[in-house]
């Protein structure tokens, strides 16, 4: 074997870890964003949850006030 030969051999195989690299990165950049995507979603949605309910507590909370105010001015009404 010559070393012109053996250069050419490494070079072949660079040519093919180099191109399997490259798949590789765009394989981790693809599941990367994927995860990404996801984590906003769940984050969309937990937060629209919250949300939700923190609504619902207020108009409870302003339903129990109303409820007190009736029930004080039925008392001094008397």
């Amino acid at each position: 074997l010559s070393l012109l030969n053996v250069d050419e051999i490494i070079d072949k195989y660079r040519q093919k870890l180099d191109k399997l690299r490259h798949e590789c990165h765009t394989t981790v950049d693809r599941f990367y964003e994927e995860k990404c995507q996801e984590l906003q979603q769940c984050c969309v949605e937990k937060i629209g949850e919250k949300r939700k309910k923190i609504h619902e507590l207020k108009l409870k909370t302003n339903e129990l006030i109303r409820e007190q105010d009736a029930t004080h001015m039925t008392i001094f009404a008397h």
